[in-house]
């Protein structure tokens, strides 16, 4: 991370921490102050800066801090997420600096979300994905499932990669997990329960306007697997005895589950 600020920043340039652990006002010995971005806040109103300034954070927090310069209305780029401990931001980028944003590959704003209390997208505005099986099924008058991607058939053991596609038109509730479940011709079901995003980016954190791409890949194993066609359904849940989030609007099997389709295990 220091390499990465002396690359990208020039004289003068401000640098920021949250949530980052150091001591001493010098930037681990480079005499470059460093800046005490006590809450979240104050990280936002730090890249509010008309000149370009940096800030040092933790990797833990790109999902929070993400929702709250969206939220704000406040641009900023990843300059460098080679750390697993930590991500170096910025609020410009010159024409040589990428943004490497871990979220950008799975994350798509619209650029004009719909009106608040509707449900209307524009007809133009395409996330940068596309899916096999397209649908249409409402969670919670918030979280639209628009598509999924998944093979027709799969060996085991193996693999069953799987792709499911949401928009967003109103915040929804926060601490929810995806269930999905392939139901075969006898018990028990496979089962590809995960948090989304590989628990990067949990549903607390989704806003209006915003596609989200959830790739999970499911264990298919060979001895509790029994060959056949298998149907796919997937639904919202808090998790343990936790009651399954309410599907408000098309697609549902009548348990609060979305049918995707079927998927032949050999």
């Amino acid at each position: 991370m220091l390499e990465s600020f002396a690359k990208f920043a020039k004289s003068g340039e401000k640098i920021g921490r949250y949530r980052v652990e150091g001591k001493g006002s010098g930037f681990y010995g480079t005499g470059q102050p460093m800046v005490d971005l006590q809450n979240q806040g104050k990280v936002v109103e730090f890249l509010r800066d008309p000149a370009r300034v940096f800030a040092l954070v933790s990797a833990d927090e790109l999902a929070s801090l993400d929702n709250a310069f969206k939220s704000a209305k406040v641009d900023y780029y990843v300059v460098d997420a080679s750390s697993s401990r930590f991500l170096l931001i910025t609020n410009r980028l010159v024409p040589s600096d990428p943004d490497v944003n871990p979220l950008k590959k799975d994350v798509w704003m619209a650029p004009t979300p719909p009106a608040p209390g509707t449900n209307v997208w524009q007809a133009s505005e395409h996330p940068p994905w596309s899916w096999r099986v397209s649908t249409s099924a409402v969670f919670a008058d918030a979280i639209e499932l628009v598509g999924a991607d998944f093979p027709t058939s799969v060996r085991r053991p193996g693999k069953i990669p799987l792709d499911l596609y949401f928009r967003v038109s109103a915040r929804p509730p926060s601490g929810y997990k995806i269930f999905v479940h392939f139901d075969g011709p006898a018990a028990p079901r496979v089962i590809g329960d995960h948090d989304p995003l590989n628990k990067t980016f949990g549903t607390a954190y989704w806003l209006p306007g915003e596609y989200i791409r959830d790739h999970y890949d499911v264990d298919v194993p060979l001895m509790t697997t029994p060959a056949g066609s298998y149907t796919v359904l997937m639904g919202f849940w808090p998790g343990g005895e936790g009651k399954r989030l309410k599907v408000t609007g098309g697609n549902n099997d009548g348990s609060d589950r979305v049918r995707l389709g079927t998927i032949e295990i050999k």
